[in-house]
């Protein structure tokens, strides 16, 4: 991969950070249930900054367990639209 793709990664994990933390503090004054909130800054804005940061240098498995939220994404989004 590209090394400037890893800045965009960076970037994009920053900006979920940021975005969902303020999407929280909206939830969380209008009394409504956050978690989805809270899992993307709990799982994956760290996972792409740590991607973004490590560069070439991260493991494996970290892709791997983005692929398999990816997945886990498009299963639980699918089922939405089903129903």
């Amino acid at each position: 991969m590209p090394n400037y793709m890893f800045n965009i990664i960076l970037f994009i994990g920053v900006f979920i950070l940021l975005y969902h933390g303020y999407k929280i503090y909206m939830k969380i004054k209008n009394k409504q249930n956050p978690w989805v909130n809270l899992f993307h800054i709990l799982v994956v804005a760290p996972l792409l900054i740590y991607i973004g940061h490590k560069k070439q240098d991260s493991p494996r498995y970290i892709y791997e367990f983005i692929f398999m939220l990816s997945f886990a994404a498009i299963g639980y989004h699918a089922y939405y639209m089903i129903t």
